[in-house]
């Protein structure tokens, strides 16, 4: 059985603040501060996991609070409830990592819920980087040598890195059926692309590695986000554009190659220049992140989703066609449609 989440509440209204605790305890662990600089010496004596934030508060802001908090530990998730957000304090809560947002007046259902999905966030953040930091201890040259100890932890029959990856990347994805076998999908029809476009071997293989991880930021979002049966709203869509760069981060102890990495950052750029998270354009965008960035999206189409039914594969065809030379490079929309044309 696991240890309950210690949960620290913050907020100078009694009344907000006692009644959070009163829905809280009984599955969590639960400490009260009124002001932030109360709140950050207690994180400074005691571990917390999950922090309840106002954002209006005398003394320090909750945006400084905020700050001061992922300063002392990154891997704490906040979760801002307040009856004053605006679009501004939002993105800049975004931009430090704030897990979500809800409004005053609560339910207690919702706040019981966010902090559960911010707590099983955390418990596979914090496990997901124990992992790889003993994975990078076990070699210094990682890239060559990463599946040695793969071999001891999961797969013994296994001798290669992709192994490695296969099995880190279905262990993250079983937890959503809509995605379950997506990453592979794609790495298989980037490394078949990036062979019809004539690449060299080691290319392919960076492809074939960096299709396999590009959503492993997905990790570090709310499943609200994920799940969603309709439309994001604009504070949901800007918190989902950040999952390249959060598997960047969440990367960085591999030391994979910096192709690799920038193929896993640039797979939502646009041709136009009007995708994420850089605004890269053209030829800017590097080749493998366009071969990648066009598998996602065409696996993606004819997948179920929870806002939608998958599209047929002419449907999804169309959409790509439709979409050159605007989200998609030409040349390479051009070759994909051979690979399927291969596939029939």
């Amino acid at each position: 059985m696991e240890d309950r989440a210690t949960v620290l509440v913050v907020d100078d209204e009694l009344g907000s603040r006692e009644s959070l605790r009163f829905t809280l305890k009984p599955s969590f662990d639960v400490y009260t501060s009124e002001d932030g600089e109360q709140a950050l010496r207690f994180i400074q004596q005691k571990p917390v996991d999950i922090v309840t934030l106002d954002l209006r508060m005398p003394g320090i802001p909750g945006i400084e609070v905020l700050k001061g908090i992922k300063k002392i530990d990154p891997d704490i998730e906040v979760i801002i409830i307040t009856a004053y957000a605006t679009v501004d304090s939002c993105l800049e809560a975004i931009r430090w990592g704030v897990f979500n947002y809800i409004t005053k007046p609560f339910h207690p259902i919702d706040v019981i819920s966010t902090i559960k999905k911010s707590v099983e966030k955390r418990r596979q953040t914090k496990t997901l980087k124990t992992f790889i930091k003993k994975i990078a201890a076990t070699e210094s040259h990682l890239d060559h040598r990463i599946m040695q100890f793969a071999q001891h932890k999961f797969v013994k029959s296994s001798n290669s890195q992709m192994d490695f990856v296969r099995v880190l990347v279905a262990t993250i994805e079983r937890r959503d059926p809509y995605t379950w076998g997506h990453s592979q999908r794609v790495s298989q029809q980037s490394f078949l692309l990036a062979e019809r476009l004539h690449l060299s071997g080691e290319e392919r293989a960076q492809i074939q590695l960096a299709a396999y991880l590009h959503d492993i930021g997905k990790i570090g979002l709310n499943d609200t986000y994920i799940y969603k049966r309709g439309s994001l709203t604009k504070l949901e869509w800007t918190m989902m554009k950040k999952h390249p760069e959060m598997a960047v981060e969440l990367l960085s102890p591999l030391a994979l190659s910096p192709s690799t990495i920038s193929i896993i950052r640039h797979h939502h750029e646009h041709f136009d220049g009007k995708g994420y998270p850089d605004g890269l354009r053209g030829k800017e965008i590097p080749l493998g992140a366009r071969i990648v960035g066009i598998c996602d999206a065409y696996d993606a189409m004819i997948s179920d989703r929870p806002y939608r039914k998958a599209l047929s594969k002419s449907q999804s065809i169309s959409e790509l066609k439709r979409c050159s030379g605007l989200q998609f490079d030409p040349e390479v929309t051009g070759v994909f449609m051979e690979v399927l044309e291969d596939e029939r």
